[in-house]
């Protein structure tokens, strides 16, 4: 009889089933090292994207920045150049008023006034005159609240004298020149 090992062809099949089942089992495993290693250079990849992104930005920040502080410095210089403009511009403004002041004050003196002092500082005028009566400086201060050039008249003393026989009437009036508009 002849004799049939079997026993070597179980162990063969089943070594086989064994290597079989290895490479079943580990073809999953190398596949998902495979995706985990993909993702990984993926993200590495988009972190290296933003990084260079993070990098432009800043870079476009810095130049920005310098840009605001030169706009920042031309904005100084301009307030101060249209300070300067205004300054000018009252400058010039002022500068024919007294010639206005002094032509409104020969229209505006009556008869039988004169005037004997004149001092100003800034916009305060300190009229000082001698009058023949009390209603020739009344007059005088009415007509110098219709001048567009006089505001705030104040008659702050008048005193009579006499001089020659004649009585007369001293005053002194305290008034603010403007600009009209």
């Amino acid at each position: 009889m002849v004799k049939i090992n079997l026993l070597s062809v179980k162990e063969l099949m089943r070594k086989r089933m064994l290597i079989q089942h290895s490479v079943m089992g580990t073809i999953p495993i190398i596949l998902a090292i495979i995706l985990i290693l993909l993702f990984e250079f993926s993200i590495t990849a988009r972190i290296d994207k933003v990084n260079g992104d993070i990098k432009v930005t800043k870079n476009k920040i810095t130049k920005l920045d310098k840009i605001i502080g030169q706009i920042n410095k031309l904005k100084k210089d301009k307030k101060a150049l249209e300070e300067k403009l205004d300054v000018i511009s009252r400058l010039n403004k002022n500068r024919s008023l007294p010639v206005h002041i002094l032509d409104e004050l020969s229209q505006n003196i009556p008869e039988k006034l004169w005037l004997i002092n004149l001092e100003q500082s800034n916009t305060r005028l300190k009229l000082k005159g001698v009058g023949l009566d009390n209603e020739t400086i009344v007059t005088f201060i009415k007509n110098l609240k219709k001048s567009k050039y006089f505001g705030k008249i104040d008659l702050n003393l008048t005193k009579q004298f006499k001089r020659k026989g004649y009585k007369l009437k001293e005053f002194e009036i305290i008034c603010r020149t403007q600009i009209p508009i």
